[in-house]
């Protein structure tokens, strides 16, 4: 037991002194007031719809948010808007607590030619085993192109669960992960881009690459991109609750997998994993410097048990 305790202790001290320092996200600019989850009426009239109209009073201390200005969700449980479940242009950056919902939709811009960009950023740095759901949708979270620009949902630190994920329009529809972790139970339709960030171990489950046949015959129009110095990983759980092993080597053509944001013309540069008779999971290679990294953290590790023993 003694032995044990001691080469947990070296392990977990080896972990801390050797771990990748994560790539900040570089966009982001924080509210630091308070004040509960946005609240607003937006305007449904030809012409001027998706104007907000009204900002109620259970919204933030100092007004509506904004992508200069984004709103802080900290704590607690909270819906994510009152009845419509529709965001137009609205920045929520969330540290702590839980969103929940049956559904919500981020929706690009208005129709007065505002080209706002709805962001929803999840970064609970307390959440490492994932044991908080911070944004929990158990129907569909859509980013829609509805006036003429897209939307982000970042996961970089923190857990969400969402039943179904639906990137539409071809503008900039951009899932972002870090550290954190997203679980999505299919696709409706896959336009979007998805970024793993420098730095970042975080995860993107696909339980279900089917969803609907119209889903799976869209997937290939989702873009996977890996920033250098990521070791993130994208799974594909099951096809249709069937084997959905080989995915990634077998459907892969040039630009839906990307170094960069440059399109990578065979897949030599990432490891792909098939696990028992169904899933499989892609994630990048980790650069030279990397690798010499983790060998000098398992070589000091070496040595201090030498040492103890």
């Amino acid at each position: 037991m003694k032995t044990t305790t001691q080469l947990t202790s070296i392990a977990l001290l080896t972990a801390l002194s050797c771990s990748v320092a994560s790539a900040a996200l570089t966009t982001t600019t924080t509210y630091t007031g308070s004040g509960p989850l946005i609240d607003v009426t937006y305007n449904n009239t030809a012409g001027t719809r998706g104007r907000i109209d009204a900002v109620l009073t259970d919204s933030w201390d100092n007004g509506l948010p904004s992508d200069s200005n984004p709103g802080l969700f900290t704590g607690g449980t909270a819906q994510t808007a009152t009845g419509a479940n529709v965001w137009y242009g609205v920045a929520v950056r969330q540290t702590g607590g839980t969103l929940a919902d049956t559904a919500l939709a981020m929706r690009g811009g208005d129709e007065e030619g505002l080209r706002l960009h709805s962001t929803l950023e999840i970064d609970d740095a307390s959440n490492t085993d994932f044991s908080t759901t911070n944004l929990a949708i158990s129907g569909q979270l859509t980013l829609w192109t509805q006036f003429g620009t897209g939307n982000t949902l970042s996961v970089l630190n923190g857990y969400a669960d969402v039943g179904i994920l639906a990137g539409t329009g071809a503008a900039d529809q951009t899932v972002n992960i870090l550290n954190g972790r997203l679980d999505a139970g299919s696709f409706s339709n896959a336009n979007v881009t998805v970024n793993m960030l420098a730095g970042g171990t975080g995860e993107f489950n696909l339980a279900d690459m089917s969803g609907t046949a119209e889903a799976k015959s869209q997937l290939g129009n989702m873009v996977l991109n890996f920033d250098t110095g990521s070791l993130a990983s994208f799974t594909i759980v099951s096809d249709g609750g069937a084997d959905a092993g080989d995915y990634w080597a077998n459907n892969f053509t040039v630009g839906d997998v990307q170094i960069d944001g440059a399109n990578v013309t065979d897949l030599s540069g990432f490891t792909i994993t098939d696990f028992g008779d169904f899933g499989t999971t892609i994630s990048l290679i980790p650069e030279p410097g990397t690798y010499a990294l983790l060998a000098g953290c398992f070589a000091l590790a070496s040595v201090m048990i030498r040492r103890r023993r």
